[in-house]
């Protein structure tokens, strides 16, 4: 499956705990190329420093969308669902790219200690609007807003 052809509507519901469940496909490729097909119009050029990747082979997930109306400092645990990584959101950036031009969205599952502070914490997400869409990395140390929602995946 080409990444051209796979660029899908995902259905927005900003009321919804969590997204019904959508199939994404991973390609394996280099995080590099994989933000290169991403099309971003600003990149943090620091996630290919912490968190460059190799690949892990072409497969398909099933995802969803999380989202918690509220202030929170980290995800609850969630039976059945991991937290996706830095390859999957490049994956849903490239197949789904207008979603993030209503509301960030975070791989909580690659996580990094960026700097010398204290509980610094930084995870890659997308963001926009309707002139740009960005790759982004964020400090998780006082947690999340109320408009980010977060990439998970079924295991």
């Amino acid at each position: 499956m080409a990444y051209s052809a796979a660029k899908k509507q995902l259905e927005v519901h900003d009321e919804s705990f969590r997204s019904l469940p959508f199939d994404l496909y991973v390609s394996g490729i280099e995080a590099e190329a994989a933000i290169t097909l991403g099309e971003y119009t600003l990149v943090d050029k620091s996630i290919l420093t912490y968190f460059a990747y190799t690949g892990s082979g072409a497969r398909i997930v099933r995802a969803h969308l999380l989202y918690f109306e509220k202030y929170i400092e980290k995800l609850p645990l969630m039976y059945g669902l991991r937290e996706a990584t830095l390859e999957e959101l490049l994956a849903f950036g490239i197949q789904y790219p207008n979603v993030q031009r209503h509301f960030p969205i975070a791989a909580l599952g690659s996580e990094r200690k960026i700097g010398q502070g204290p509980g610094v914490w930084n995870v890659p997400y997308l963001a926009g609007d309707m002139k740009e869409r960005r790759l982004c990395l964020g400090a998780s140390r006082f947690g999340w807003s109320d408009v980010f929602r977060f990439l998970v995946i079924e295991i």
